[in-house]
């Protein structure tokens, strides 16, 4: 009796453990609860793969971090559970509507299948399930659109739970994620740990050199800053960027797994566009003691504008996908009329990675980059289609009088960020495949996602730099000696500056400094001379953060000397994968102690000993500043011509520029000069106004242009400089196609074959030959001794 007993209950408990399985029916999306029941409850199970679920042993692990549950179409209550942890409790996604909400990162289970249960009230049930939900991760998506089931009964807490053996009923493996193609909606309730309040974030940066600390601006009077820019009156101007990542206006109708996005429309420029929340503002010091007495929002209601700069009469705004000039001849910050589209046609595929950055450079350009995943075709307002410039990452650059701009060079991801050193070398930062390049005209840079656009370009050329930089533990291997380092961070460097503010230590000066993203560090970058070119080397980490919304994104020596520091402070940086928080931003400044107050009546008036101070000012900021605002006078232009007889090469250069920017300079006359950096100077200015060949055969040949090729072929035969003859090289794409081989045929003759640029800079420049022009490939080839 008592075995019968003992198997009666047994039997009874198995039944009972089983029934509860017995209650859900299978079902398909979409569905609809039964009549007169007060709740659905609707479960399915998933295998995700190994990334999802395994630490990458870095700080941000961004697989992980990065996964979320879009929900469309749900009005009412409902909450969402993974393997029985409550995850979502929402009060219902309107009609029409997609919301993604993060999975936690440690919730989801290996080698077995987790049990995803939304339940949803009456209300919501009424209408029923009709979407099917999508499980996304950073490049992948699993689609959950085949079968369900359901119950009415709430279930018990094992029926909530992962199962190690492959459910027979609504079970999707890990073989269904496929690349991402659906619109992002934004991510709703983001898991960020607690934001630092402002001004307690200072006790968690440490810098090496024990330098004082300050907080100069933060929410509420800023937010989602992108990029800080000085005028000549030493105010801030500070770009905005809350409307990222979504374009007020547009709708996404589709997107690839590099999160380019497809939109309904191209958005129209102010005063027609799309009102959005991006704002342009001003902080002002007024007595010099380095606090913002005054600040006012400039421009509101700007939709895309990332960045900002003062020049010529009015502001520069990167307003993609135009880049906008707002005329303001007298100075009052009100724009005179309506802003004027100087360059249109940046893609605005990847708001992550839009054209941004603006910045006046040593021949008085305007400068910019643009990331590859917005791929656009530049032109000036009218410009044919058929005659636009094709970009796909890069760096490129707009002339403020003579209204004409080029790509200066194609290639890397996400360019953010560049600086010009002591001699005008211009290097910018990169996310991704690899962090550091020297910018090259006509040079075509690593990508690491797709082929070069020109399919001419076999073998592009590698980052500029020793060394990268990874996870703490040292996982990843350096690619050019096999080692692994332990730089910390990441691959994500964000913002940079070459310093050269004269106010901090002498180990600061002409150092690289860069925001390595996923670190809460600042690089630092010691630029070698290696070749034609440089060859970067790692230097001790500097102002590393231990606040966990540190996002470093621009950083730039001020008038005083110190460094002033962008922080975007948020955690969604990567396209916002764990939500972006929209109302955050603070910007810092790093100095040896008080900074001195800047002499800004240099800048007003300049004569002829003011320009001589400023040319030799230890802080480069003046010498920049100056350069938008100098008029040609004799007595000015004698002044500059005769530093450029100084010894010291900076001088020199500085002045060099100077009379440029006056319209003075005889770049001819510099081609013999005994210092290098000038030679190479001297070639660029000399052919500054010749466009390169961006696209091959884009632009007419001009004869015009053969008048200069006799003074450069001597310096291609003989000139002993590396970075002369790269300098020539590069200025072989700006020649007409018949004369182009003229360089190259005594360039080749050089020792330059296993160079990192110069052979890949030649080819660049006589590849459009290969179709065009085949018998001077071939005398080249014979004349070389490569």
């Amino acid at each position: 009796m008592v075995r019968i007993h003992i198997a009666a209950v047994l039997f009874i408990l198995l039944a009972s453990a089983n029934a509860s399985d017995d209650q859900w029916t299978r079902t398909t999306i979409p569905t609809k609860s039964p009549s007169n029941s007060r709740n659905l409850w609707l479960r399915c199970y998933l295998q995700v793969p190994d990334r999802l679920v395994t630490s990458a042993g870095d700080e941000r692990d961004l697989w992980r971090s990065s996964t979320v549950l879009a929900i469309s179409d749900l009005p009412g209550h409902f909450e969402v559970f993974l393997n029985g942890q409550r995850f979502v409790k929402s009060e219902g996604v309107p009609l029409g509507q997609e919301q993604r909400f993060k999975v936690p990162k440690d919730v989801l289970g290996k080698d077995h299948f987790n049990a995803l249960v939304i339940r949803i009230d009456k209300q919501a049930a009424d209408h029923g399930l009709t979407s099917s939900p999508v499980l996304i991760d950073y490049f992948n998506e699993l689609v959950l659109d085949q079968e369900w089931e359901f119950t009415t009964t709430e279930p018990s807490d094992a029926e909530l739970k992962a199962r190690q053996e492959n459910p027979k009923v609504a079970a999707y493996p890990a073989s269904q994620f496929k690349l991402s193609s659906r619109p992002l909606a934004r991510t709703v309730d983001p898991i960020r740990g607690r934001q630092i309040p402002p001004g307690e974030d200072l006790t968690l940066l440490e810098t090496d050199d024990d330098l004082a600390i300050e907080a100069l601006l933060s929410e509420p009077e800023i937010a989602q800053p992108t990029h800080f820019s000085f005028d000549t009156r030493g105010r801030m101007w500070v770009a905005q960027y809350r409307q990222y990542p979504y374009p007020a206006g547009l709708t996404m109708i589709g997107r690839d797994q590099y999160y380019r996005s497809k939109y309904d429309r191209i958005p129209p420029a102010p005063p027609h566009h799309d009102r959005g929340a991006d704002i342009i503002s001003v902080h002002e010091d007024l007595d010099g003691d380095g606090i913002y007495e005054t600040s006012k929002n400039v421009l509101e209601g700007l939709n895309m504008a990332n960045s900002v700069v003062r020049g010529w009469g009015g502001l520069w705004v990167m307003h993609t996908p135009h880049l906008l000039f707002y005329r303001d001849e007298n100075g009052d910050d009100i724009p005179d009329g309506t802003p004027e589209i100087r360059l249109a046609g940046f893609g605005l595929e990847d708001t992550h990675s839009v054209a941004n950055g603006l910045t006046w450079g040593p021949d008085g350009w305007l400068y910019g980059r643009c990331g590859g995943s917005c791929p656009g075709k530049l032109g000036l307002p009218g410009t044919a289609d058929d005659q636009r410039v094709p970009i796909e990452g890069g760096i490129w650059r707009f002339h403020p009088t003579r209204k004409t701009f080029e790509v200066l060079c194609h290639g890397t991801t996400n360019p953010w960020g560049h600086d010009w050193d002591e001699h005008g070398e211009l290097f910018f930062i990169n996310t991704v495949n690899g962090h550091l390049w020297h910018m090259i005209p006509g040079a075509h840079f690593d990508r690491p996602f797709a082929p070069s656009p020109n399919k001419l370009v076999y073998e592009p050329i590698q980052m500029h730099a020793d060394h990268w930089h990874f996870d703490r533990n040292g996982k990843w291997t350096d690619s050019r000696d096999g080692k692994a380092n332990d730089f910390g961070g990441g691959h994500a460097h964000i913002g940079m500056c070459i310093y050269q503010g004269g106010l901090l230590p002498d180990s600061w000066n002409g150092k690289l400094l860069t925001w390595n993203q996923h670190g809460k560090r600042l690089n630092v970058e010691k630029l070698n001379r290696h070749g034609s070119g440089y060859l970067a080397s790692h230097e001790p980490d500097q102002l590393i953060s231990g606040d966990l919304w540190f996002r470093g994104l621009e950083i730039s020596a001020g008038p005083d000397g110190a460094l002033y520091a962008l922080d975007w402070s948020d955690t969604g940086e990567c396209h916002d994968h764990t939500g972006v928080h929209r109302t955050s931003g603070r910007i810092y400044r790093f100095s040896n102690g008080t900074p001195p107050k800047p002499d800004l009546d240099l800048l007003q008036n300049i004569d002829a000993k003011k320009l001589t101070k400023i040319i030799q000012h230890k802080n480069v900021w003046y010498e920049r500043q100056a350069r938008l605002l100098i008029k040609p006078t004799p007595e000015l232009i004698a002044a500059a011509n005769e530093l450029l007889k100084a010894e010291n090469t900076v001088t020199q250069l500085r002045a060099l520029w100077t009379l440029n920017a006056m319209g003075a300079a005889k770049p001819e006359t510099l081609l013999s000069h005994q210092n290098e950096h000038v030679r190479a100077w001297a070639i660029r200015l000399l052919t500054d106004h010749l466009p390169i060949d961006h696209v091959y055969g884009l632009h007419p040949d001009h004869q015009a242009h053969a008048n200069f090729i006799p003074m450069l072929r001597p310096l291609a035969r003989k000139d002993q400089s590396a970075l002369v003859r790269l300098t020539l090289a590069s200025t072989t794409q700006r020649l007409p196609l018949m004369d182009r081989g003229l360089l190259p045929l005594d360039l080749v003759t050089r020792d330059d074959a296993t160079d990192h640029n110069i052979p890949k800079l030649l080819w660049f420049g006589l590849a459009p030959y290969v179709g065009n022009h085949p018998e001077g490939l071939i005398r080249i080839a014979e004349a070389t001794n490569w």
